[in-house]
């Protein structure tokens, strides 16, 4: 769910050096009732495809086992205020890529300060590698054209919540894949909140609902 709309961004692969890295390792989501680190696995597909646990915060995640997913995200600063928001809260965040910057940005750094290090961070080389480890768990899109408000909805133990492109949002196969697709009521004429906000707000919603908040 985008605020501003700026011109197409063409993402790119990411490169460089993660923020960091603690080892390259293939991995996969944790099981819905698992807070533990995603296990090592082999993924199949191209090198576009593979999917790597790039930083492991080292701290406790919620009981509930809500994660954050961030598809192809394109505008950096926006991506590290979500994973010092997602670091703070104790949420795994998924990047599905291709990215529109590289892992060390400056902008990201600059956002996310020194909590990217706590950030319990997978990145997946496409939709397809993410999907594969997605599991049982629902997938939850937050769009501006859900049928139904977030603060209305029901979460449950293991949810992942999935945020767009800034610049497009998802296609309609990946508005087809969603569980369900939620959006924040806003007055009429106004048509998004930044991305950053709308991630805090729909995660804050959920962790109330399943006492996921850190003790």
């Amino acid at each position: 769910m985008s605020a501003d709309k700026p011109g197409p961004v063409r993402p790119r692969p990411d490169r460089g050096a993660p923020f960091n890295a603690r080892g390259d390792s293939p991995a996969r989501l944790p099981s819905a009732d698992s807070s533990a680190a995603a296990s090592e696995s082999s993924c199949e597909g191209t090198p576009n495809g593979v999917t790597r646990q790039i930083n492991k915060g080292g701290g406790d995640s919620p009981a509930a086992g809500v994660r954050l997913a961030l598809y192809q995200p394109d505008i950096p600063g926006n991506a590290g205020n979500i994973l010092r928001t997602a670091a703070g809260l104790g949420v795994p965040v998924d990047l599905i890529g291709p990215l529109g910057f590289v892992l060390d940005d400056k902008r990201l750094k600059r956002a996310g300060m020194d909590y990217l290090k706590h950030a319990d961070v997978v990145r997946h080389g496409s939709w397809e590698a993410f999907r594969q480890g997605l599991g049982p768990r629902r997938l939850l899109l937050l769009t501006t054209q859900g049928e139904r408000t977030y603060v209305d909805f029901t979460f449950r133990p293991g949810d992942v919540i999935l945020m767009g492109r800034e610049s497009e949002g998802v296609p309609a196969t990946v508005h087809a894949e969603a569980a369900a697709r939620l959006r924040i009521p806003l007055r009429a004429g106004l048509r998004s909140l930044n991305v950053a906000a709308a991630a805090a707000m729909v995660l804050g919603e959920a962790l109330r609902q399943l006492n996921g908040f850190p003790k």
